[in-house]
């Protein structure tokens, strides 16, 4: 499958096996992170929000202590593992952790599925757009694809601590004001919006000042050259620009989500998927 998408040479086929076979063990634990997240958030706990980093947290560590590619792949796993395990020791301290009871008669059943299957949709769509992103970044030769891993790696811990930290703050206010109050939600929606806008600006003029110098901090050492640090510094400062408009539509988006409008999740991730394949494709061409 890998093979025929991508259209690999036998040594990046051989590398994206390896991979794989250790990245799909994010998936178990990634899940159960994700439910123990929204048990520790329903009792009024945030701990799992310091506990979102981590997966970087693992990256980082293995960076440190062994310095190859090996590291991305297995400190992300190792971070998933640190991040389940860690939750379910909280809760299991708080005696609030126990086995699941399944049933197929509650009346938030409908409710349930309708929300998850157009969030899922949504959720699908949005990350199909990295997909594509690996698509066409294999097509350009060798090592561009490795360039744009390191340089989404470095991007993702702004990108991560921003969705975290402005999720949990605004989430719970946006939903309680989406049923009380939704002309104030209208007004706080647009004021925040352009507020973390700015301040992505801000974040982006920092990367492009600074990337040679973050990049050589994390990466540069071993196999890790100067110009593989040049290389992933230009990528990232090209990714960087999308900050802005990263952190004005999670404000957008959480208004969504509180208004339980998740059609309009379909709809913008269909439309930037399309827009990206349209816009890269253009580009290559």
């Amino acid at each position: 499958i890998i093979n025929n998408f991508f259209n690999f040479t036998d040594n990046q086929l051989k590398l994206s096996n390896l991979y794989f076979n250790v990245l799909v063990f994010i998936i178990p634990f990634g899940f159960v992170a994700a439910l123990f997240s929204a048990f520790t958030m329903a009792s009024q706990r945030h701990v799992n929000t310091f506990l979102e980093s981590m997966p970087s947290f693992g990256i980082i560590i293995l960076l440190l202590l062994v310095g190859n590619g090996f590291s991305l792949i297995y400190g992300s796993v190792l971070g998933f593992i640190l991040q389940a395990g860690l939750l379910g020791y909280f809760l299991q301290k708080k005696r609030e952790l126990s086995l699941p009871q399944f049933k197929i008669k509650s009346q938030y059943w409908k409710l349930l599925i309708g929300s998850f299957s157009l969030m899922l949709l949504g959720q699908l769509l949005l990350s199909t757009t990295t997909i594509i992103d690996q698509y066409f970044s294999a097509s350009l030769g060798e090592g561009k694809l490795s360039i744009l891993s390191y340089s989404e790696k470095i991007l993702g811990i702004f990108l991560s601590l921003s969705t975290v930290v402005l999720g949990r703050a605004i989430l719970p206010v946006f939903s309680k004001l989406s049923s009380e109050n939704p002309e104030k939600l209208k007004e706080l929606t647009f004021n925040w919006a352009f507020f973390v806008f700015f301040i992505g600006v801000i974040i982006t003029v920092f990367i492009n000042l600074y990337s040679i110098d973050i990049v050589t901090l994390i990466f540069e050492r071993g196999a890790f050259t100067q110009d593989d640090t040049k290389s992933v510094s230009t990528f990232l400062n090209i990714l960087s620009l999308q900050v802005p408009f990263f952190l004005g539509g999670i404000i957008l988006s959480y208004t969504v989500i509180s208004l339980r409008k998740y059609y309009i999740v379909v709809l913008v991730g269909l439309s930037a998927l399309i827009f990206k394949y349209i816009i890269i494709k253009m580009n290559i061409e």
